[in-house]
């Protein structure tokens, strides 16, 4: 998930760098193939890490290198 994340925040970063999504979470779940309880469960997690922040139908992305760890298998 992190890694899928992380590509579709490159394609769609804004001029100024910003890495965010402006996806449902059921939308994100489809798109993994996965529920939308383990996507909500996940990105809970990452929000309290303080490595994203969610809003309504959208996510930000703080700190990608920390999602990099996670694809790479670096971190919880």
């Amino acid at each position: 998930m992190a890694k899928r994340l992380l590509n579709l925040a490159e394609l769609f970063a804004d001029g100024a760098g910003e890495k965010a999504l402006d996806i449902s979470q059921d939308d994100l779940a489809a798109l993994l193939g996965i529920s939308r309880e383990t996507v909500n469960r996940t990105l809970r997690e990452w929000e309290e890490r303080d490595w994203i922040v969610l809003h309504y139908k959208q996510l930000r992305i703080l700190q990608p290198d920390c999602l990099r760890s996670v694809q790479l298998g670096k971190a919880g």
